[in-house]
């Protein structure tokens, strides 16, 4: 009896060991998924209801995604055939509803030199609000169509073939700009290509409690949202001669409420301590410094010829002053030396880069790991310097820590000695607090605490120029330090705006808006295979928005209060399409409407001219739009366009800006657009239907008969009339023609 019950026994334990092994072979999606509302296949149903999926398209793949109690059955399908392409669905596996879809196939027309929409933005709103209404019915009163009436279409040939309709959420009446629906259209095909569904479940205040507009504008100017500062451009990406970069008087918006205020009490809203900064996602200060320009690396060679000429400290001087500041262990030892220039922090700027490493044993918790170091070639000063050290595993002790103003005292302390005279040049920048290095419980202080003292000179603030200082909270030592300061001249804070005038330019770019928005987490937060989350905290808030045509500044000058770039340069404005009001009933009214609505040849602004003769400058300005786009061009001056087209290879005549072109320029022209020049000058082979043919030049022969077995350039009544003037409808045509040009 004994004997059979351990062999039922070693059978119970068997088929459990076998059932465990079978279950370990489920994917956990699979197990999470048999709990799901909506089946696979109740999923691929709802799928394939809403949207064509062609043939072609037979390989079939599934997943399960899980999040804050929220699933999804992404749903796959691939062309393993020419032409080669993928469709995604993503299907909300408790009720059924489509959250994201996206199409992509590889195109089986021949390529052309442009772009043309083949479906307009009316046709392509009317497709993607079917698709709404068919998705999502019951929401359609909650949804708000944005058009701004701003888009441009883009015509050049690496331009996406896309038109993109967005509806918001409204609640209340408010918007809600993180909720709504976004829908793909291809211009060519009139085929969805995108689809994204988002709505959040969340407690929404109530709108009518809001303060009006005139509170919200006292409010805005009592907070001080704008900052008067100095701003000097630095030097990348730039081709602009030192002697010309010249410090200048801005107003940034520095408030960490971003500009945001609470709707219902007028306070700017609070996203936390500040702006944080993670010193493990950007390696240590001193690589940050390192980074902030394409250095000249000096060899082996030039660096010994510098040091014998005295014109740096050599490089021992360098570790010597290193070593006063920071303790080097002895099993650290030098990897990487270098010598570079560096013109950011001055024209003739020499800086040593010093790192030790311990490459020799096997770190124990607390030992050093690393150091890294900079000194000014030249004076010999420290620039900046960090270390790092394998964390001590705490095994649930506490450990105590120096809290903010502890760790205060011992950065000023340690700055008193290495800059006293600086020290006093400097202010604390309350607005930078350190986030902590790992997640922390409520009581714990971080392990870390860093302090940046931004320069100050006639009284206002340079916060490119300073010291940073970041403090071990368990030992008290500095972990990091950092200088940066530049001999510059500064022009005196006169003749500025004040506050009202100048919060009264900035809002006019960008007046406040009532909204709603989402007050927990951020969009890099957000999961995105489940574009849904559980109950949010929802705040109305009033916020900057920018009006149509205007693009996000960096700045604005302080004695003017136009709007800058992050170079202090005059920010052009945003390219708007051109409703042209003198075309209608044209012959040629199809091709200039097209333009305009690229944002092209609206030389005289809603008024097209057709009957006028274009200009040079005005018919190389819209080919350079065609070929790079109307953001790249707009902004260039006459001269800049006709050089630009010259180094392009369009133009080898002499010409003047405002000067006609006649209809035989526009030929040559249009065939060196296409890059067809070469093929052009082979003599002996072309003719065209013309009457005055033969009276053309023969090296102009390719040219015309290009340009006529191309479709670019008919004659008038059986002749080509190379010496006619071209107007701006017969130069229009001829642009879209250009771009019909199969290549």
């Amino acid at each position: 009896m004994i004997g059979k019950r351990k062999i039922f026994f070693k059978q119970i334990v068997a088929w459990c060991t076998i059932l465990t092994l079978c279950l370990s072979f489920i994917p956990g999606y699979v197990m999470a998924a048999q709990e799901s509302a909506i089946s696979l296949e109740k999923a691929v149903q709802t799928a394939k209801t809403a949207f064509n999926i062609p043939k072609e398209f037979s390989d079939f793949t599934s997943g399960y995604g899980q999040y804050d109690q929220h699933q999804a059955w992404q749903l796959r399908w691939t062309s393993t055939k020419e032409p080669k392409g993928n469709m995604y669905v993503q299907v909300d596996a408790q009720t059924a509803e489509i959250l994201q879809m996206s199409f992509w196939q590889a195109s089986k027309e021949p390529a052309t030199k442009g772009n043309l929409p083949v479906i307009s933005r009316e046709e392509a709103v009317e497709i993607a609000t079917e698709l709404v209404k068919s998705l999502q019915p019951q929401r359609m009163s909650e949804l708000k169509r944005e058009e701004t009436g701003d888009e441009i279409i883009s015509l050049t040939r690496w331009s996406t073939s896309t038109s993109r309709i967005k509806w918001t959420r409204q609640v209340q009446g408010v918007p809600f700009p993180q909720d709504g629906i976004t829908v793909n259209v291809d211009n060519q095909t009139g085929r969805i290509t995108g689809y994204n569904f988002n709505w959040t479940a969340g407690d929404f205040p109530d709108a009518d409690q809001a303060i009006d507009l005139a509170e919200v504008r006292e409010a805005w100017d009592k907070a001080e949202m704008l900052q008067l500062q100095y701003f000097y451009p630095n030097t990348r990406g730039t081709e602009e001669p030192e002697a010309e970069r010249k410090v200048m008087l801005v107003y940034r918006l520095v408030h960490p409420s971003q500009g945001i205020l609470d709707a219902l009490t007028g306070k700017p809203l609070e996203f936390g301590q500040g702006v944080g900064i993670d010193e493990r996602a950007s390696g240590s200060l001193n690589k940050m410094a390192m980074d902030k320009e394409e250095e000249i690396v000096l060899t082996p060679e030039e660096i010994r010829e510098i040091e014998a000429a005295g014109q740096v400290v050599s490089q021992k001087e360098a570790e010597t002053v290193v070593e006063r500041w920071v303790t080097i262990p002895e099993d650290l030892t030098l990897q990487s030396v270098r010598l570079g220039k560096d013109e950011q922090r001055a024209a003739e700027a020499r800086t040593w880069y010093l790192g030790w490493r311990n490459e020799s044993k096997e770190p124990n918790d607390g030992d050093v790991g690393w150091v890294e170091a900079s000194v000014d070639a030249i004076n010999g000063e420290v620039l900046n310097f960090s270390w790092g050290k394998h964390e001590i595993k705490e095994d649930g002790q506490q450990i105590k820590r120096l809290n903010r103003q502890e760790a205060q005292e011992k950065a000023e302390a340690f700055l008193r000695k290495i800059q006293p005279e600086l020290l006093k040049q400097v202010q604390l920048n309350e607005l930078q607090v350190a986030e902590p290095l790992r997640p922390l419980v409520a009581e714990q202080l971080p392990l870390r605490q860093y302090y940046e003292y931004q320069r100050i000179v006639n009284g206002v603030v340079f916060p490119t120029n300073g010291l940073s200082v970041s403090v071990d909270t368990t030992t008290g030592e500095i972990n990091s330090y950092s200088l940066r300061w530049q001999q510059l001249q500064f022009p005196a804070p006169e003749g500025i705006l004040n506050a009202a005038q100048i919060n009264k330019e900035y809002l006019s770019r960008q007046p406040l808006i009532l909204q709603y928005m989402e007050r927990e987490g951020s969009s890099q937060a957000r999961i995105i295979e489940i574009p849904r989350g559980n109950n949010k905290e929802i705040s109305l808030v009033y916020r900057p928005v920018l009006v149509p045509g205007q693009q996000n500044e960096a700045m604005c000058d302080a004695k003017t209060g136009t709007a800058l770039d992050r170079q202090g340069k005059p920010l052009a404005k945003r390219p708007l399409p051109y409703s042209f009001t003198d075309i209608s009933g044209h012959w040629a009214e199809k091709e200039i409407a097209l333009l305009g609505q690229a944002g092209i040849l609206g030389d005289y602004g809603n008024t097209f001219n057709p009957e006028r003769p274009i200009t040079v400058v005005q018919f190389l300005r819209a080919l350079l739009m065609l070929e790079r786009g109307v953001e790249q061009v707009q902004t260039l001056n006459d001269q800049e366009i006709i050089q630009e087209a010259t180094d392009q290879g369009w133009v080898k005549e002499k010409l003047q800006a405002g000067d006609s072109i006649n209809r035989l320029l526009l030929a040559r022209w249009g065939i060196r657009f296409l890059d067809l020049e070469q093929v052009s000058k082979i003599e002996g082979i072309y003719t065209a239907p013309y009457q005055d043919f033969a009276s053309i030049s023969v090296p102009d022969h390719g040219y015309v008969a290009l340009t006529w077995g191309l479709g670019i350039l008919k004659g008038e009544q059986g002749s080509f009339r190379p010496e006619q003037t071209v107007t701006r409808a017969q130069a229009a045509v001829t642009l879209v023609r250009l771009l019909k040009t199969q290549l």
